[in-house]
């Protein structure tokens, strides 16, 4: 784990191999210590972007999980989670969403999670129905979280803000755009109660805005949003950022609008 935090990738899974063997010969191969180094290797491949490699660790984790534990398990839980995570990731969201509904359902019968765990759930279930259209139901879901949220831990929190974030990227889809701007510019405020306007949350918020400015045809605004992004927030990203891109089309989307 400390070799995958200097992003030691190689190293890392050498001595996860290395674990795991070790514990295969003291507990036995389909051992809850195997499955716990194995739900961690699965983490460190997500890390280094080996999302297949990523997707079997967890499997096989799981099914470890799902013949010694409890359905209601947290262990099992948060494996189930990890594996839909890694299908989402790599674009398998109609095959995830039926166990994300699933995962949903069992959570919220078990009794065992905090607000935000279901919140969690809620925002990613609603995820996966905007990618695979369903857009209503997605909708549904992140009205859900944001309901679960209110209380506990709040209206002017984190949490509430990401809640806000996801209902506006949903609402586009069904033409709600003065909506969709309505619960960025809501998200934004609550981030900014807190945070920089260049934090990573903000910077995202802020070129969200602009996204939503320019459905709404207001170019010279969302072009205007849009720079300010770019000089603030763009050149801090590494290379590598996967949010860069997201960034760097949005400005070029604000620029063609305007002619620019």
């Amino acid at each position: 784990i400390a070799l995958a935090d200097l992003k030691r990738y190689r190293e890392s899974g050498a001595a996860f191999d290395d674990a795991l063997g070790i514990y295969r010969g003291l507990y036995g191969a389909d051992s809850t210590h195997v499955a716990h180094a194995l739900d961690a290797m699965g983490g460190m491949r997500v890390d280094a972007r080996d999302y297949a490699g990523a997707e079997s660790a967890y499997r096989e984790a799981l099914r470890i999980y799902a013949a010694k534990l409890d359905a209601g398990n947290h262990d099992k839980l948060v494996v189930e989670n990890n594996v839909l995570r890694v299908l989402e990731t790599r674009g398998n969201c109609a095959e995830a969403l039926p166990a994300r509904v699933r995962l949903l359902e069992q959570g919220r019968a078990s009794g065992q999670l905090t607000p935000t765990d279901l919140a969690n759930d809620y925002l990613a279930a609603g995820i996966d129905d905007i990618e695979t259209s369903a857009f209503a139901d997605g909708e549904r879901m992140f009205c859900a979280a944001l309901a679960v949220l209110h209380d506990k831990p709040g209206t002017h929190s984190a949490w509430y803000a990401f809640g806000l974030e996801f209902l506006g990227y949903g609402l586009p889809w069904q033409g709600r755009y003065a909506e969709a701007e309505s619960a960025f510019r809501d998200a934004l405020a609550i981030t900014l109660e807190t945070e920089p306007a260049t934090s990573a949350s903000a910077c995202r918020l802020r070129d969200s805005l602009s996204w939503v400015q320019g459905l709404r045809h207001r170019y010279a605004e969302a072009l205007a949003l849009a720079r300010q992004v770019d000089a603030d927030c763009t050149a801090r990203l590494p290379d590598d950022s996967t949010q860069r891109p997201t960034f760097l089309a949005d400005l070029s989307a604000a620029q063609l609008g305007n002619n620019d």
